[in-house]
């Protein structure tokens, strides 16, 4: 089956998603670029509840359709920037995703990961149990925390 094909069988609301994914992922890698880490995370956190109804795509999908997007790119998407992006897509539609970055112990190797979670389950990319958390945005009581 080709690329549009499978596009086409998307429903409309999975096409919206999808493509606005793959226009976040740009933004977000500009935004990276020349903004602080703190800024990109206010823009992601406001985007709280503006499209509460919008679409039946469940939050496994979303997730899913993020990953298609990166893939589907011309940049090197790493596991920050799909996690804002998804955890942006999730606050528009009203959940209480928390965006989670941790590391490896350095005895193992130093390494960082993000990652998003909504109900605490895991969604789009898997964490694995290597990885400790560092800090986590978004719900939980709604804040931001430092472990």
């Amino acid at each position: 089956m080709t690329k549009l094909r499978k596009f086409a069988d998307l429903s409309w609301n999975e096409r919206w998603v999808l493509c606005r994914a793959a226009f976040l992922l740009l933004a977000t890698e500009a935004g990276l670029r020349v903004l602080p880490f703190r800024r990109m995370l206010a823009w992601a956190q406001r985007c709280r509840g503006r499209n509460r109804g919008a679409g039946a795509a469940n939050p496994e999908r979303i997730a899913w359709l993020v990953e298609v997007a990166a893939r589907r790119s011309w940049l090197r998407s790493t596991c920050l920037r799909k996690s804002l992006v998804l955890y942006a897509l999730l606050r528009e539609r009203g959940c209480a995703a928390r965006l989670v970055i941790g590391t490896t112990s350095p005895r193992d190797g130093f390494q960082a990961h993000a990652w998003v979670e909504l109900n605490g389950k895991i969604l789009g990319s898997q964490a694995g149990a290597q990885y400790q958390e560092l800090a986590a945005f978004g719900n939980l009581n709604s804040g931001n925390q430092l472990a």
